[in-house]
């Protein structure tokens, strides 16, 4: 369940309410927060925000709705006793065995949002969307603190322009740029 989740705060995952999921139209609304105990608006406009499920998060959370009865204030995550799940205990619980599952390090929930970012720039989604999805005010948050170069990225930047720039079949830019390039011979 961690990749619509991975772009939101703990705080803002322990405190999400079945009114604010639509399981209809498959988008989750952000307006509050659990920390230290309380429960509270978001601290910013762009953290109010509604963000879209993909079809394998949707299914899985109208698969939890039928497990989990309850009114539209329950929470979505909550103990047995009703109350917000425990940030250490996700962790502890379901966070770390699934990264062991997945064989990848352990993550902390805000290690998500890092590779949430990064995953979205190395798939070339439009930081403005990333942006949207974390819920930052300023795409520079989103750039430069949340974005981080993959693995060989640059190396696959080279290639991807050098096949456009010297294969014809890339780009009707291309022969343009070859012909302007070709010096003309006099006979």
């Amino acid at each position: 369940m961690a990749p619509p989740f991975s772009a939101i705060v703990y705080s803002r995952i322990l405190a999400l309410r079945w009114r604010r999921v639509d399981l209809r139209t498959g988008t989750l609304r952000i307006t509050e927060r659990f920390y230290r105990g309380d429960f509270s608006s978001v601290k910013t406009k762009r953290s109010d925000r509604d963000l879209p499920l993909g079809s394998v998060a949707l299914e899985t959370l109208k698969n939890w709705r039928l497990k989990h009865k309850g009114g539209p204030d329950d929470l979505v995550f909550a103990s047995r006793t009703g109350k917000p799940v425990s940030d250490g205990n996700l962790r502890r619980r379901v966070i770390y065995p699934t990264c062991d599952r997945l064989q990848i390090p352990r993550l902390s929930w805000h290690g998500f949002r890092h590779l949430h970012s990064s995953l979205l720039a190395y798939l070339g989604i439009p930081v403005a969307v990333a942006q949207a999805q974390l819920g930052h005010a300023d795409p520079r948050i989103t750039l430069e603190i949340y974005t981080h170069m993959a693995s060989g990225a640059q190396r696959e930047a080279v290639e991807k322009l050098e096949r456009f720039l010297l294969f014809p079949s890339c780009s009707q830019v291309v022969p343009k740029l070859r012909e302007s390039r070709i010096p003309k011979t006099v006979n």
